[in-house]
């Protein structure tokens, strides 16, 4: 299993060296824990863009929040000049390089639960605020889940990016390691080319699920769990010009995997007190 905490070394790199590297570093002698070390090592001042993380907004359970905390969180951060950019400002800033403002902040929701279009849609239409939902294709129209109208009515709400969070992969598997995500590593007996293309066969079916909606193709993945393994990363950097984990870490130009900070563990202000330089 690979925990996406080997990337702030190698993040001002170009993707593509930072890409070979990693995968270099992974399936060498060096191992996930030695790729850690390496990456401490080579750690950088960062005083980038933070993407905040977010999962149903309801009732307090663990990595949901209530409709008062989401906006509490959203005055917290306009009343100290944070800036909200659009995920196409986002991804300018990360592919190329343009620069965003001071103290920019990018509010990301995973797996489209109900609740985002119940509470989150509100919120961010009366704070005037963009966002960006990473759904799970299959999931959608289930209970707990978004419809696909309600989907579309998100992104044509115009505040609202929609991109991808697996089609069917959002699970744990048994596995070489134990259970553990079902991008993390094959099933017993199943080869790494084999487990490339049942990856490849959800990115597919997640692009059908789009266009089905009548949605944009997705741009954006984030990896259920914030972790995956060497095959996920390959076939998934082929796919997405942007990749997004749970590594608490702000972002930087041309990462391979883009860190995100759970904003559902502590009070936000302690959160950005632990990522956020003082200025």
């Amino acid at each position: 299993m690979v925990r996406a905490s080997c990337y702030r070394g190698i993040m001002r790199r170009s993707r593509s060296a930072a890409l070979f590297l990693f995968l270099l570093l992974v399936v060498s002698g060096a191992g996930p824990a030695s790729a850690a070390k390496q990456h401490r090592r080579l750690a950088l001042p960062n005083t980038g863009p933070v993407v905040l993380v977010y999962h149903g907004i309801g009732p307090r359970r663990r990595f949901w929040v209530t409709p008062q905390q989401l906006s509490g969180d959203i005055k917290y951060l306009r009343d100290r000049q944070y800036h909200f950019v659009t995920l196409a400002q986002f991804a300018a800033y990360e592919e190329n390089g343009l620069p965003l403002p001071q103290r920019s902040v990018l509010l990301t929701f995973d797996d489209g639960v109900q609740s985002v279009y119940q509470y989150a849609l509100p919120i961010t239409r009366k704070f005037e605020v963009p966002a960006v939902a990473f759904i799970i294709g299959r999931r959608l129209g289930l209970p707990g889940y978004m419809t696909p109208g309600q989907v579309k009515d998100l992104w044509q709400s115009g505040l609202w990016a929609i991109e991808a969070h697996t089609y069917d992969m959002h699970s744990y598997r048994p596995g070489q390691l134990g259970f553990a995500a079902d991008l993390v590593n094959p099933l017993p007996g199943q080869t790494a080319a084999q487990f490339a293309l049942e990856i490849q066969q959800d990115v597919e079916a997640e692009a059908n699920t789009f266009k089905a909606i009548g949605l944009p193709q997705p741009t954006a993945f984030a990896f259920p769990f914030g972790i995956y393994g060497p095959e996920a990363v390959a076939v998934m950097h082929q796919t997405y010009p942007l990749l997004f984990d749970s590594t608490p870490e702000l972002a930087a130009p041309h990462m391979v995997v883009i860190g995100r900070v759970d904003a559902t563990t502590d009070p936000l202000g302690v959160l950005l007190s632990r990522y956020v330089p003082t200025r």
